[in-house]
């Protein structure tokens, strides 16, 4: 599933939270879907809004973040070699 983590907290919007995904073992991957792009802040807003949702601030960490926007990214677009 691609987050966009920016785009959706300006409509309001927030995924449920990131950690209850990846505990159930869905491939999760972070977008840049606004300008300008910046990989970095998507990854903070992620965590954050995550750890918002949830209500715990253990919700998600940072190692799961930045292996959700390189790993899961590469894994959604079937690419072994990247991430």
């Amino acid at each position: 599933m691609a987050h966009c983590p920016t785009v959706f907290s300006r409509y309001g919007i927030a995924l449920e939270n990131l950690g209850s995904y990846l505990d159930a073992g869905i491939n999760m991957g972070i977008g840049t879907d606004c300008h300008p792009h910046n990989m970095i802040e998507e990854m903070r807003a992620a965590a954050i809004l995550s750890r918002a949702a949830a209500g715990n601030m253990h919700d998600v960490t940072t190692a799961q973040v930045f292996e959700v926007a390189t790993v899961g990214g590469a894994r959604m677009l079937g690419r072994e070699d990247i991430g």
